[in-house]
């Protein structure tokens, strides 16, 4: 019992020491340097030459828990899909994220079962591609380019499944940033054949050029730089997955040392590195947008699955021969970057990638850029592009015809509101007041998170503590938010009672998000882990962290608007200077309505500004994208 209540008291105090950087998880650890004997280097050498092993390919697969199930999947009829929809699966990492489909789909889970191709060779799937054998398929974005140009059309691309997946692998500990490359040597192969132009890139945009530049050696394939690896005749090289899991476990002298993407992303204003894709036949998209959708979210849901639970995928990975064995496959998924971006989010990120590649070789994307129609979009949801300007027009034309039949007194028109406004923004210190007030209500918001992540993780371990907490948050939503303010006025500096306030009307959010969280972790895995003693790091990353990190920051972005509503109110009673509250109660005194209703619109931009913000900065985090499902 006892041992058990300091199991429970150590999850929950890792699992907050985490949430505070949980974009930073990875860390190096001190391993012990295993030199490897004639035998085990052949013995490698054949994993990395992909061959087949028959006796596991039917391993048994342990039970599956099952997925969304208070979100059931569209309804699906033949009609809608008809029969043999076709699907081209590459093997190795652009095809893992798919394993939880295929098990799906030959366990008869779908009304209409798909015909899924396993291939090994990228050239292969894409002539089938290009003959119009497949209705859906895994590739590499650039061959996806390639085809979309040379068929006039033929495929869209859905969206993004791998970002990255290519490592500097290091014999060494030298390499520490990538300006440490200058004056180096290294290998790199043409496989995947972008590499080495993003090599280039990324030294040009490191100002790395000239005498400086590596000396770089190009080997024909990763098979034959692996094993100079191993064989300790090369120190530095890049390589993709699955070669780098691979290689880390059989050669503990080597680390990786930089991962492409990431310095991808530092030197292009956080544009993603998108190496795979998902991509479907034009003409079967326009005819079946429902069979896409379901597609979709079916992709979306196996991503999903492999991410979190990755000693289970591993096996049904190695079940429908997408990699050789499991434990293959366990070792790289962290480090393939499972994810799913719809095309028209990852657009941008798209363009850019093909257009730094068409600089260096135009063949290498079909010979230019592909047009907007590359990037499919739902027919079913397209949006007038002048939806939002109709929708504000008609209600700026509702709003000034009120104001035509109430006194200015009262309700000032939207001319002589803009008018105000624009005066206001002129000023330089209206820039700082509503710095002032970001600034309280960032410090609630903070506050608002440290305390419900570490109660809410208490609160969902411990029943005892959920009970004790209970009435406490039943007080707090109950109570009006204007009693709390008068009662901080009284007990603490006027300085302090927004931010305080912020915080009381965001607490409950964070916490109860949490606790969710929390619970949807599979019970039947927790008890697995107990069961064979896993470490608590591993616990954490992989089995709690996956399940609640959508929880808690579906929670922060719900948090923003309440944080700056409680805020401002906190403001305007404690007339506290230097505040948005403060120039909405000025306005109210001098009955300058204008300058009310100018300041308010002042607080509902920013706010929007810093959720979006807020919105864009967590979808770039990695760590999330492999777990969100949109």
């Amino acid at each position: 019992m006892a041992i058990n209540l300091i199991k429970k008291f150590s999850i929950v105090i890792i699992i907050i020491l985490a949430i505070s950087a949980l974009t930073a998880c990875a860390s190096n650890e001190d391993v012990t340097v295993i030199e490897l004997t004639d035998e085990e280097l052949e013995d490698l050498k054949e994993n990395l030459n992909e061959a087949t092993d028959e006796d596991n390919v039917n391993a048994p697969v342990k039970p599956l828990p099952p997925l969304d199930e208070e979100r059931p999947l569209p309804k699906e009829t033949r009609m809608e899909t008809g029969e043999g929809i076709s699907i081209g699966v590459l093997r190795g990492p652009n095809g893992m994220g798919m394993s939880y489909l295929m098990e799906e789909n030959s366990l008869d889970l779908y009304e209409t079962a798909y015909q899924i191709n396993i291939l090994a060779a990228t050239d292969r799937l894409a002539t089938r591609l290009a003959k119009g054998e497949l209705d859906f398929a895994t590739l590499p974005t650039t061959v996806a380019a390639n085809v979309y140009q040379e068929t006039n059309g033929r495929i869209q691309l859905l969206g993004i499944n791998t970002f990255g997946g290519l490592y500097l692998v290091e014999n060494g500990t030298s390499i520490q940033s990538f300006t440490d490359l200058k004056n180096v040597g290294l290998s790199i192969s043409n496989r995947p054949e972008t590499g080495p132009y993003i090599l280039d890139y990324l030294l040009e945009a490191n100002a790395i050029k000239d005498k400086n530049k590596p000396e770089v050696n190009y080997i024909a394939d990763n098979q034959k730089l692996s094993a100079d690896l191993v064989s300790n005749e090369g120190d530095l090289a890049i390589l993709p997955e699955p070669f780098v899991s691979t290689l880390l476990q059989r050669n503990k002298k080597l680390r990786v040392a930089l991962d492409l993407a990431e310095e991808w992303q530092d030197v292009s204003r956080d544009s993603i590195l998108p190496m795979g894709c998902l991509v479907v036949n034009t003409e079967f998209a326009s005819e079946n947008p429902e069979s896409v959708a379901t597609f979709i979210q079916r992709y979306k849901r196996s991503i999903e699955y492999v991410n979190s639970n990755q000693e289970e995928a591993g096996l049904l990975i190695e079940k429908h021969k997408l990699m050789n064995n499991s434990r293959q496959a366990i070792n790289s998924i962290d480090r393939s970057q499972l994810t799913w971006i719809d095309a028209g989010e990852a657009q941008e990120d798209v363009v850019k990638y093909l257009e730094i590649l068409l600089e260096v070789d135009k063949n290498i994307i079909g010979g230019e850029v592909p047009d907007e129609k590359f990037f499919y979009q739902d027919t079913r949801k397209t949006k007038n592009p002048f939806e939002g300007m109709i929708i504000l027009g008609a209600w700026l034309g509702v709003w000034t015809l009120m104001a035509s039949r109430i006194s200015a007194f009262y309700l000032p028109s939207p001319m002589e509101t803009g008018k105000t406004l624009l005066a206001l923004l002129s000023v330089g210190e209206t820039y700082i007041i509503i710095w002032h007030s970001l600034v309280r209500v960032l410090i609630g918001l903070f506050l608002a998170i440290i305390l419900g992540v570490s109660t809410g993780l208490l609160a969902g371990v411990f029943d005892n503590v959920y009970k004790f907490l209970q009435p406490v948050l039943v007080a707090i939503k109950s109570t009006p938010v204007v009693s709390f303010i008068i009662l901080a006025i009284i007990y603490m500096k006027s300085d302090y009672v927004p931010s305080f306030c912020g915080m009381l009307l965001c607490y409950p959010i964070i916490y109860y998000n949490v606790i969710e969280g929390y619970r949807t972790v599979d019970a039947q895995l927790i008890s697995m882990s107990l069961v064979y003693n896993v470490p608590l790091k591993r616990q954490l990353l992989k089995l709690y962290l996956p399940s609640m990190a959508p929880y808690i920051f579906a929670g922060i972005l719900t948090s923003i608007g309440i944080g700056w509503k409680g805020t401002i109110a906190a403001e305007v009673i404690s007339v506290l200077q230097s505040s948005i509250g403060n120039e909405i109660y000025n306005g109210k005194i001098y009955l300058d309505t204008p300058s009310v209703f100018a300041w308010t619109i002042i607080i509902i931009i920013s706010s929007l500004i810093i959720e979006k913000s807020t919105r864009k900065l967590i979808s770039r985090n990695s760590y999330y994208e492999r777990f969100k499902v949109i």
